[in-house]
């Protein structure tokens, strides 16, 4: 549940890493998660003392689309998003606070970059 994290029809990803996993310089993975959605894996790259979190999330393996993608970045400073950016565009969904970024549409391999 740490990584993939599964609720009727939402999938949500890092809903529960422990923010020291993702001090600056870390990566941390997990592939080939099977929910009943799919196959599915998530990878996160820390730059924090760039000011960057960064995810790519594994959409690929999906045979149902959820609802509802989510991908949480807990900065380990906490501090909130302050912008994001996928596919080199900007991203308005997502929650600074919380730390949750909505990638509902998107299918594929999704590579999110939050900056703080």
């Amino acid at each position: 549940y740490m990584y993939v994290y599964v609720h009727r029809d939402m999938l949500h990803f890092g809903r529960a890493i422990p923010r020291y996993w993702l001090e600056d310089g870390n990566e941390i993975w997990a592939t080939g998660v099977a929910t009943h959605f799919g196959r599915v894996g998530v990878r996160y790259r820390s730059e924090a003392a760039g000011d960057r979190l960064v995810a790519t999330v594994n959409l690929s393996e999906l045979r149902q689309p959820p609802e509802r993608v989510l991908v949480r970045f807990r900065h380990p400073r906490k501090e909130p998003i302050q912008s994001v950016i996928i596919g080199g565009e900007p991203h308005d969904r997502f929650d600074a606070a919380g730390g949750d970024v909505d990638i509902s549409e998107l299918r594929g391999t999704v590579e999110v970059v939050a900056a703080y």
